[in-house]
């Protein structure tokens, strides 16, 4: 069993379209040179997966990407191909598996809580400082009906 099996598992049950009022996300396996390139900044040896997530906003004409991988020598850390903040080196997240379900990643001031409600329905929070920046809810696109599609 893979050293990050339980966090595998939960990217397996989260990658897809996720759709909420400010944004739409797609979550997505990395394949083998994009898992390289994360691997070389970090001198990582043993990487097991990556995943990348870009995003859309609704409302202005914005969209980001971030990609990360885990490392079998390194338990509990994410690597990054960029930084949460501009003019910063590539971050490095402390992550944490509540449970099944809930995924906490923290760097420096800054905390995600990504929990899997369902198949189709998660929530995050995004904190800094430990106050709540934002709280959302998301579906997955697939499980949207068309009508509900049409009408975002």
């Amino acid at each position: 069993m893979p050293f990050h099996q339980q966090l595998y598992d939960f990217w397996l049950r989260s990658t897809g379209v996720w759709i909420s009022p400010l944004l739409t996300l797609n979550i997505s396996w990395l394949n083998k040179s994009e898992i390289l390139a994360i691997a070389k900044i970090h001198h990582l040896e043993q990487v097991e997966f990556g995943i990348s997530m870009s995003w859309e906003y609704c409302k202005k004409p914005d969209s980001d990407y971030m990609s990360w991988c885990v490392d079998a020598k390194h338990p509990d850390l994410v690597f990054t191909d960029k930084s949460i903040s501009h003019n910063s080196p590539p971050s490095i997240f402390n992550y944490q598996l509540r449970d099944a379900n809930r995924l906490v990643m923290t760097v420096g001031k800054y905390e995600e809580t990504i929990v899997l409600e369902s198949y189709n329905r998660r929530w995050r929070e995004q904190r800094y400082e430990g106050k709540l920046m934002r709280r959302l809810r998301e579906e997955k696109a697939d499980a949207i009906s068309p009508k509900l599609a049409l009408a975002s």
